[in-house]
This record gives structure tokens, sequence and C-alpha cells, in this order.
């Protein structure tokens, strides 16, 4: 993870699709944790693209688009 002072800015990570891993940079839209009784909850909306070409994919090409946009929202709890 890569922050922005106190703020998630970056997930990196790898990527696998038909066996084949690259690495993956997910940048984030919003980020925030609160509090909700005796539980933390942070989640947030996440964004990347990736080429579907890196990963073999290029069945349909150029008529199907060769970038891919990835949206991932996630939510995380933990009891306190």
């Amino acid at each position: 993870m890569r922050f922005d002072g106190d703020d998630v800015a970056e997930v990196r990570g790898e990527f696998t699709v038909r066996g084949i891993n690259q690495p993956l940079s997910l940048y984030a839209r919003q980020f925030g944790c609160r509090q909700d009784g005796q539980t933390d909850v942070c989640g947030g909306d996440f964004e990347g693209e990736l080429l579907r070409s890196s990963f073999g994919a290029t069945f349909g090409l150029p008529l199907v688009s060769d970038r891919v946009r990835l949206e991932v929202q996630v939510e995380g709890r933990r009891q306190r």
C-alpha cells in the first residue's frame, strides 16, 4: 500500500489471468474509516487498468478493446 499522508493512495499486488501473473496497481478514489458501535469499519473505491493482450487474451482484437478498466469496492470490519 502507498499512502499520501494518512490517506491510502494506492494498493499494489499481482493479478493473475490464464496462469499469467502481472503487477497491478489500484488507485484509491475514496477511502475512509468509521466506528460502528464496537466495530471499526474501513472501506473504499479503487480503480486500475490492464491490457488483455498482456495475459494472452487476444481474441477479437482490434474490434474488441484491449484495455480493461477495473473498479473494485472493498470493506473490512474489525471487532474491538
